[in-house]
């Protein structure tokens, strides 16, 4: 019997028409790690509690071939021509632009489909503006100038500006002259002297010298409006003026509405009221001078 029982034991008993194995083993209802499928090629199962180090950004997915060593996609061909980045790619109105290969950033609008369209009067005043030949301001002094002087145009300053740089440069080439050209010179000095003492800029005719401080502030001094408030006609240039462009001012027989206009010496005296000005009828009331036949009409 024992006998029996031991060969019973050590020797299991093979059914008529079974495949001989080794030994057979329990279903416990899982699969045997230890067995590779042979499917897939063999690999160790990575540590879960720290991500693969051949890729740490991202987890490697399951049934998919480790990457080989080797240079990246990204990179340039040794020899290869540089290909240009994408933003430098024309792209059609209103199109995405598609963003550099690799980059996680989202696909970006274009500036120019952003930009709203001008409307019809910013469209007019850009009809004025010359951007491609734009002059550069004159800084903190053109704009003093501009408002001592009560200047309504920037373009008058600029004018009498290159006037004056006119006068300058002419005295100095009839001062460079040699003494073969003495009498041309003396007959040009005095031509030139006699036009800017007539004209009221220069104070006197002794000297050329005289010429080379002539700015474009002398000549701002000779406008209506400084002429009106050098007689005393007006408190200051604001109200000089609002005298002018109301048509309260007359030169000789005329009605001035131009402040711009330049008062020579020999017309400064005819500088007065119109006849129909209120303000004359104002002036000749307080000085007691009003004539009989103005009260008649």
């Amino acid at each position: 019997m024992r006998l029996k029982h031991a060969q019973t034991s050590e020797f299991p008993t093979i059914s008529p028409g079974a495949t001989p194995t080794s030994r057979e083993e329990p279903d416990r209802g899982e699969p045997d790690r230890g067995a590779p499928d042979r499917g897939e090629p063999d690999r160790a199962e990575p540590d879960r509690g720290a991500p693969d180090r051949a890729e740490p950004n991202r987890a490697q997915p399951s049934g998919a071939e480790p990457r080989r060593a080797g240079p990246s996609p990204s990179a340039p061909r040794p020899g290869a021509r540089p290909r240009p980045l994408p933003s430098s790619r024309p792209s059609p109105e209103g199109a995405a632009v598609a963003p550099p290969p690799g980059s996680l950033l989202p696909c970006a609008r274009p500036a120019a489909a952003m930009v709203r369209q001008l409307r019809y009067p910013e469209r007019k005043l850009l009809r004025r503006l010359s951007l491609v030949s734009w002059e550069a301001a004159g800084g903190l002094a053109e704009v003093r100038a501009l408002r001592r002087y009560r200047l309504g145009r920037r373009e008058d300053w600029a004018r009498y500006k290159a006037l004056a740089r006119a006068v300058r440069g002419l005295a100095r080439r009839l001062r460079d002259l040699g003494p073969p050209s003495a009498a041309f010179r003396a007959r040009c000095t005095a031509a030139l002297l006699g036009k800017l003492y007539g004209l009221g800029v220069l104070g006197s005719r002794r000297s050329l010298a005289l010429c080379e401080k002539v700015s474009a502030a002398s000549f701002c001094r000779r406008r209506l409006p400084c002429v009106l408030l050098k007689q005393r006609m007006a408190q200051d240039l604001r109200h000089a003026v609002a005298f002018v462009e109301q048509g309260h001012v007359r030169v000789g027989p005329e009605v001035v509405t131009d402040p711009a206009l330049l008062v020579p010496r020999a017309v400064e005296d005819f500088v007065t009221w119109a006849d129909g000005s209120r303000l004359r009828q104002k002036v000749l009331d307080y000085n007691q001078e009003r004539d009989d036949f103005d009260l008649a009409a």
